[in-house]
């Protein structure tokens, strides 16, 4: 009598590999489509606005200097935003040399009216303007709770109603966001917070604004070198400012949403496939180490 061995079965884990692969492969062609789609259909944007102005808010330092430098270069007309009389006559200097530039003096950080700004003919408004916590800090030691609120969204939406009165068709509003906004941020509560509702806002005026024409986009930065981030040296996945920027001019646009920087598009790929609970714990570890380095230094 002969004994018939049945093969074993290779049980489960093949069949979940292979998912995950497909997977895997799936969002890499996805966000690699969006990534060229809003590069090829970058072209109209320009075309649609050409002779009307951009208005750039936060624009003494950092990203918002950056984007009103490359538009500059463009030769598109800027209107520049920020709290700082001598640094923005100085970005303002340093665009009139190659455009037409405005100037409007404003400080987020405290409530505003928007009542004097004069508003017409803008065809994109770039709300770059954010703040954060001076370091990691626990949430109940956070002062800055009010200028965060005030400056990432209150101001925000009051100043975009007041440009949007006034808005043609084929207009733009471009947000400048955070991928804190997608996942668990302690130590930056405030901020996380009030990047999500930043990013919630944004996606929702989309589609209320999209049959006036108005095409509203949410961008997101991932780590950028800026006096923000305290992040000095860029690298491969830290652009500088410049760069950052050049990437979101040429790519705006196309989508309610818009990561505009490849290194940071493959990063969030990544990050899809890791889960908040490890994400939080683990961003929790890494602005504690941060927070502890920040109080000794203060305290020298």
């Amino acid at each position: 009598m002969f004994l018939i061995k049945k093969k074993s079965s290779p049980g489960m884990l093949p069949t979940i590999l292979k998912i995950f692969v497909v997977f895997f492969c799936f969002r890499v062609i996805y966000f690699n489509y969006r990534f060229l789609a809003s590069r090829i259909l970058n072209y109209r944007v320009w075309r649609n606005i050409k002779g009307r102005w951009i208005m750039v808010t936060g624009a003494t330092d950092g990203i918002g200097k950056e984007i009103a430098l490359v538009l500059a270069k463009m030769k598109q007309n800027i209107i520049i935003v920020g709290r700082n009389a001598d640094k923005l006559e100085a970005t303002r200097a340093e665009a009139a040399k190659l455009t037409q530039c405005k100037t409007v003096l404003l400080d987020f950080a405290a409530e505003q009216s928007f009542e004097g700004i004069d508003t017409d003919n803008i065809g994109m408004l770039i709300n770059n303007a954010g703040v954060s916590s001076e370091y990691t800090k626990d949430f109940v030691d956070d002062e800055r709770v009010s200028q965060i609120i005030n400056v990432n969204n209150l101001n925000t939406i009051k100043l975009t109603q007041n440009v949007l009165r006034k808005m043609d068709r084929y207009s733009y509003v471009i947000n400048i966001g955070s991928k804190v906004a997608d996942f668990p941020c302690p130590l930056h509560a405030v901020y996380a917070a009030s990047k999500s509702m930043l990013k919630s806002w944004s996606v929702s005026l989309a589609y209320e604004l999209n049959h006036k024409y108005v095409h509203v986009e949410y961008v997101t930065p991932n780590f950028v070198a800026t006096k923000m981030s305290k992040i000095r040296k860029p690298s491969l996945f830290v652009p500088s400012a410049h760069d950052f920027a050049k990437s979101v001019v040429e790519s705006v646009g196309t989508f309610y949403e818009n990561t505009p920087y490849f290194y940071h598009m493959m990063q969030n790929v990544l990050l899809t496939f890791i889960p908040d609970v490890m994400i939080g714990y683990a961003v929790y570890f890494q602005h504690s180490h941060i927070k502890k380095l920040a109080l000794r230094k203060k305290n020298k």
